[in-house]
């Protein structure tokens, strides 16, 4: 895709979602700074750099939500994503990435990274694709913004369903921006035992939504 069709497309997500900063109690604030610096004082050095760049980047107070997928992306993952791109989402700028395995993902925020790079389950993706590898078809229940369902693509059908706005807005345009509209079928569903409606139950986390747990914060 030429560069002026990935701007076309980051355009429309800042068209779509705007920049809203989020603002938080002063006490909230505080508790979330005393945690970073303890955190940091314990910390090695590559996780020391980590949230350097994470406090250096902000242009808000920090916030739980950046601060704990941090810790997953560095724990988990080893920070693979360079200055640039941590400065961009942690400021919630629309950003299009591309992975070494050549997929390419519009996303807003450190979690969408998380979601879309898959390096959370290296093996489980290794695996799956293995049983792909001569085609056939992939069903994604809880598709998010298309991790999985991209990569199933490139040489199987894929039936995918995502019901939360947010997320299933970003998986379509994953995939048009991956070349896969012919080999995925994205369902705006929840996938459960029976037809009819039900109460989506929306988290502060874009991974965690569900139609059954009630801790998490209605929309």
């Amino acid at each position: 895709m030429i560069l002026k069709e990935v701007e076309v497309l980051r355009l429309e997500v800042l068209k779509h979602f705007g920049l809203q900063n989020q603002h938080t109690s002063p006490l909230y604030l505080l508790k979330r700074i005393r945690k970073i610096a303890g955190t940091i004082l314990r910390s090695r050095f590559k996780v020391l750099v980590g949230y350097y760049r994470y406090l250096k980047y902000r242009t808000e107070m920090c916030n739980f939500h950046d601060y704990s997928i941090l810790q997953l992306l560095i724990y988990e993952c080893g920070l693979p994503l360079d200055h640039a791109t941590l400065s961009r989402l942690l400021n919630r700028i629309p950003t299009i990435v591309r992975f070494d395995d050549d997929t390419r993902y519009a996303i807003i925020d450190l979690e969408d990274f998380y979601h879309a790079s898959m390096c959370y389950e290296p093996q489980t993706l290794a695996f799956i694709l293995r049983q792909l590898k001569d085609g056939g078809i992939f069903v994604d229940v809880g598709a998010n913004i298309g991790g999985y369902a991209i990569r199933a693509a490139k040489n199987a059908y894929v039936y995918a369903f995502e019901p939360e706005p947010r997320n299933f807005y970003l998986f379509k345009l994953n995939i048009r921006l991956n070349n896969v509209q012919s080999k995925v079928k994205a369902f705006q569903v929840a996938a459960g035992s029976y037809l009819g409606k039900a109460k989506l139950t929306i988290s502060d986390y874009h991974g965690r939504h569900s139609l059954l747990n009630k801790d998490v914060r209605d929309r």
